[in-house]
């Protein structure tokens, strides 16, 4: 082995050191600047690989705003369709209600209508019963006068009754 000797630099002759200085004062406050600017360390960044954590959040987190988006898209399609329904839906609810209103109308007319026919027949009913009652009486009349002449005669006051009677009751159909 080599035995080397180390050796102090060698030192100027007036025994003094020797300091450099700039005669341009500019370039040299911009050395200072650099200087100081430089003491903040920086690390020099190797280029990552695909498989990286960070490049794996990274992408994971591109996946998922991705997802959302889409989501989001179908969602919105989803609530303009649900909107445009809604309203064909109170359009047709309207339109029923208004079908039913006039149903209802309808109803109620042909009520009133049906409630003044069974009137009007109970009353035909009633005068036709009443006719009818007459013409049996009127046919016993004819029997009896018939049969018993003497009989006639007594009869033929109340039949003056009857008559009037008959002839009262037609008028109030009519």
């Amino acid at each position: 082995m080599s035995l080397m000797q180390r050796t102090p630099p060698p030192v100027s002759e007036s025994g003094l050191l020797q300091v450099q200085s700039e005669p341009d004062m500019v370039s040299a406050m911009r050395y200072e600047d650099e200087i100081e600017t430089s003491n903040v360390s920086t690390r020099k960044t190797h280029p990552r690989l695909d498989r990286s954590p960070l490049d794996e959040y990274s992408r994971l987190k591109k996946d998922m705003q991705q997802m959302f988006k889409n989501w989001a898209a179908e969602q919105d399609l989803k609530f303009s369709k649900l909107i445009t329904e809604i309203s064909d839906l109170k359009q047709q609810n309207s339109g029923t209600q208004e079908t039913n209103l006039e149903i209802r109308k309808f109803m109620a007319f042909a009520s009133s209508e049906y409630d003044d026919m069974r009137k009007k027949k109970a009353k035909l009913e009633k005068g036709r019963f009443e006719y009818t009652e007459n013409f049996m009486k009127m046919e016993r009349k004819i029997l009896q006068t018939i049969l018993h002449p003497t009989e006639h005669l007594a009869l033929a006051s109340k039949d003056q009754k009857n008559q009037s009677f008959l002839l009262e009751s037609t008028m109030m159909l009519l």
